[in-house]
């Protein structure tokens, strides 16, 4: 089960599946198709690109790998808050780090 700060959103501008889980409002995973129709679950979503610990897993199933985000959710959400709460206030420091139409007005 996911912790109540954990929530399944749809990817950004999509009307689609529920296939982004975001802790307080920060991406950390998602689901994406793979282009011979599988799914892939990609973790750490908020952390840097290119960073170890970003990491990507085949699923069997879209059910499978919503199972196994949510798994790994619950295991690491003291440690995925922690790093959501460090970017956010990184964010705020350095606002140009961030694309011009997600900077705060």
């Amino acid at each position: 089960m996911l912790p109540n700060d954990f929530k399944w959103t749809h990817l950004a501008r999509s009307e689609g599946p529920l296939a982004c889980l975001r802790c307080s409002g920060t991406e950390v995973a998602r689901m994406c198709a793979r282009a011979d129709g599988g799914w892939v679950a990609v973790l750490n979503q908020h952390l840097t690109w290119g960073s170890p610990t970003r990491v990507s897993r085949r699923c069997t199933t879209w059910k499978s790998g919503h199972a196994g985000i949510e798994t790994w959710a619950a295991r690491h959400a003291d440690q995925i808050r922690l790093e959501v709460a460090q970017r956010v206030c990184l964010l705020r420091r350095h606002p140009a780090i961030l694309p011009a139409s997600h900077r705060p007005t």
